[in-house]
């Protein structure tokens, strides 16, 4: 239940601050009017910063709703993959808490 709620706390926080962002837009837009570099350069900062955080968050939040998995580790940033595989922007892994639950693959993209 403690992780499930540090899940749903980092959402909510991560979905105030993109709301808050896209709420000053017309202040921004009205100053750097002439010139779209600043948008530009600030996107790539963004993207890994916010939507990775928010995707991640969503895929653990749903992980943790579920009462037969449990969250075992939260990266929504990049990092390299442990089975050397390369870089992942952002992981969720889980673990099944309840083995007997778990032997029934259907939603877990098995299709019975």
């Amino acid at each position: 239940m403690k992780r499930t709620a540090m899940v749903l706390v980092m959402v909510l926080l991560q979905g105030f601050v993109s709301s808050s962002a896209m709420a000053d837009d017309k202040k921004v837009k009205d100053k750097t009017s002439n010139s779209k570099v600043p948008y530009i350069a600030a996107l790539p900062f963004y993207y890994l910063l916010v939507e990775i955080s928010i995707h991640e968050s969503s895929h653990a939040l749903a992980i943790a709703l579920n009462p037969n998995y449990e969250v075992v580790k939260y990266q929504p940033y990049p990092h390299s993959n442990p089975n050397g595989s390369g870089i992942v922007f952002g992981s969720v892994t889980a673990r099944c808490a309840n083995q007997e639950a778990c032997a029934d693959k259907t939603g877990m993209g098995v299709i019975a």
